[in-house]
């Protein structure tokens, strides 16, 4: 390495440099405008990701190892070729293609557009109480998908049961941030009109009728319903992938104060412990029971948004949970919390006067908020079994020890 190619031990490359026989691909060394493609390691079918070497973002791949290169989405392809994917093996330092043997730096595989995500329905998948599962990706090729999240989804309710998502603990410290967001989406998962349903005026038309009341919805802005991601924007790396979580299907009504509150709290500490930890943590994330309300004459009613167009759909659920395995360690822990910011509602299937599973939060050093204040989500932590025995859902780890640090 000559001393004019150094900046803090590492070559300024070009995007790739040659050591040792390594591809090292510099992410950063293109425009802000440059659409990224995935870097998929063929034998596995996995999204690469870049780790921070000295204050640059840089994929590690070993020599010999062969790549798929890929732009997915409709009418999106390489600038340079108008092909969507391309076989390519790293040799020698270089991306070499698997066709012709031309060699490509990073800075010339861009796509037209930010890579789309798609979404499938996995056939005869059931899941959970009722559901069927869903998948949230990227069809690389007429044969390859490669999922992002995994949804269970009750097409009877409208409703999400959990989903499933990894997050990167190597690369989220470093993750692309992009200011701007997709609209939302429904995939056509939804009868009802989402898009609608969740809006301010409709909800208080909703509990005017419903409650003949709209009280519920007053206070300082956050206590009306938010479309609250299950699996969150910020848990993925690629702008891409944070853009594919913009899907209804991956979205619950959650009080906003709660989602502004300890949920938000709980989401920002799991991607610290995946950092902390160096780790691909395995998260799922779902909804338990439908919220009741107290009306006027304190009679309690279930929320469903989807009343607002005479549907009982897209219910209000009562509990959210988390479970966060760390399978490098066979540690996992479950939080569950009340979706629930005054402190007057109920449900159904769940019994109030006591918590939804013995509550170990003070054994949990990561969880340091106040996780008894009802207005910014009650929250319980749980043994993962102990969570399973009220909310059938929740995955089956086997063994495990706790994940407390």
């Amino acid at each position: 390495m000559e001393p004019q190619d150094q900046v803090n031990g590492l070559r300024a490359f070009p995007s790739l440099h040659k050591k040792l026989g390594t591809c090292r691909i510099n992410i950063d060394s293109v425009s802000e405008s440059f659409n990224r493609p995935f870097l998929i390691e063929a034998n596995r079918r996995e999204v690469l990701y870049p780790e921070l070497i000295n204050g640059v973002r840089v994929i590690t791949v070993s020599s010999g190892t062969a790549l798929i290169v890929a732009c997915p989405g409709t009418r999106n392809a390489f600038t340079l070729t108008n092909d969507k994917s391309m076989d390519v093996t790293c040799y020698d330092g270089q991306l070499v293609s698997s066709s012709d043997s031309q060699v490509f730096e990073y800075d010339e595989l861009g796509c037209s557009r930010r890579p789309r995500a798609s979404l499938n329905q996995a056939k005869n998948s059931k899941c959970g109480q009722n559901g069927s599962r869903y998948n949230i990706g990227w069809n690389i090729m007429s044969n390859i998908f490669i999922p992002l999240v995994h949804l269970c989804f009750d097409a009877e309710k409208e409703a999400t049961e959990f989903t499933f998502h990894k997050i990167q603990g190597r690369s989220i410290d470093h993750k692309i941030v992009d200011s701007s967001r997709p609209s939302f989406h429904s995939g056509g998962m939804f009868t009802a009109d989402v898009g609608n349903i969740y809006k301010k005026r409709s909800q208080k038309a909703l509990f005017k009728e419903l409650l003949h009341t709209y009280d519920h919805l007053s206070g300082q802005g956050q206590h009306f319903l938010a479309r609250g991601h299950l699996a969150p924007d910020s848990d993925f790396f690629w702008a891409a992938e944070q853009d594919a979580t913009y899907l209804y299907g991956n979205v619950v009504p959650q009080w906003q104060a709660f989602n502004n509150g300890n949920w938000k709290r709980l989401e920002f500490a799991i991607r610290e412990l995946a950092e902390k930890h160096m780790s691909t943590f395995e998260v799922w994330t779902g909804s338990y029971g439908t919220l009741q309300m107290p009306d006027a004459n304190n009679n309690f009613i279930s929320i469903f948004l989807g009343l607002t167009e005479g549907k009982r759909l897209v219910p209000v659920p009562f509990l959210l949970w988390k479970v966060i395995y760390d399978p490098s360690l066979r540690q996992a822990v479950a939080v569950v919390s009340i979706n629930e910011v005054r402190g007057d509602g109920m449900a159904e299937e769940v019994d109030l006067m006591e918590s939804p599973c013995p509550d170990i939060c003070n054994q949990i050093t990561w969880i340091d908020w106040d996780t008894q204040d009802v207005r910014r989500g009650r929250t319980f932590c749980c043994h993962v079994g102990d969570l399973r025995a009220t909310i059938s859902s929740v995955p089956t780890l086997g063994n495990v020890d706790l994940l407390a640090q």
